[in-house]
């Protein structure tokens, strides 16, 4: 399976660098992603979680 992710690159940045509430709710849900993504259930779906109506992580797996 190949898994395909997309990710805002200063919301990265911003995430991995600083430690706030609203960082670790991004590094949470981009860890709940991947584990989503890796599982046999999702194979072949597309994910998209939205933190807080701004940030969006976008995982698809292709089987």
């Amino acid at each position: 399976m190949d898994v395909q992710a997309s990710f805002d690159r200063e919301d990265l940045i911003t995430a991995a660098t600083s430690d706030g509430p609203a960082d670790r709710d991004r590094r949470a849900a981009i860890n709940e992603l991947a584990k989503l993504a890796l599982t046999q259930r999702f194979m072949g779906s597309y994910l998209r979680w939205t933190v807080k109506g701004e940030a969006k992580y976008d995982i698809a797996t292709v089987p």
